[in-house]
């Protein structure tokens, strides 16, 4: 008798707990991801103090020149991967040429955009981000990093306005 009543509550926890696990993973991965933009972030502040101008491949930050470790480890990445998601490091669309190569040849550049998606929506996440060097960390929420055009004319969520954003 016991039993029979035990199956459903079972079955109901089982209904819930799959979505609610579901849930808290895609949040985890999400943080993932912005942690990683902030890390890249302050990879290119130390790049720049170092060579005199940004990286425009996310090789450059995790090359590091000399004896010097990296300003972007390896170590990053693979968590980001891990999470299901990318990242992608260039030059940002206004900037100038720096007109000098860092240590391992890269050309760096006087502004940077970076952005980090989910490699798979259904599995990662479903926000992606993006940033540049003169500006916030923006959000889309399709999984499409949010591009430069859309942070500077207010289409893209900043991040620190993401709790007060809301989809109806």
């Amino acid at each position: 008798m016991r039993a029979v009543l035990l199956v459903p509550l079972v079955g109901t926890l089982v209904a819930v707990g799959v979505p609610l696990t579901r849930y808290v993973e895609r949040q985890r991965h999400e943080q993932t991801a912005i942690e990683i933009v902030q890390e890249v972030r302050g990879a290119q502040r130390t790049f720049k103090q170092s060579t005199g101008g940004y990286a425009t491949r996310v090789e450059a930050l995790t090359a590091g020149c000399g004896s010097g470790p990296a300003p972007l480890p390896m170590a990053a990445l693979e968590r980001l991967a891990g999470a299901g998601y990318g990242v992608v490091v260039r030059a940002a669309a206004a900037a100038k040429s720096a007109h000098t190569t860092a240590c391992g040849g890269e050309v760096m550049a006087s502004g940077y955009y970076v952005a980090v998606a989910p490699l798979d929506a259904g599995a990662a996440g479903q926000q992606a981000f993006a940033a540049r060097a003169d500006g916030e960390t923006h959000l889309f929420y399709d999984g499409l990093p949010p591009s430069e055009a859309s942070m500077a004319s207010g289409l893209a969520t900043p991040l620190s306005q993401r709790a007060t954003f809301r989809i109806p």
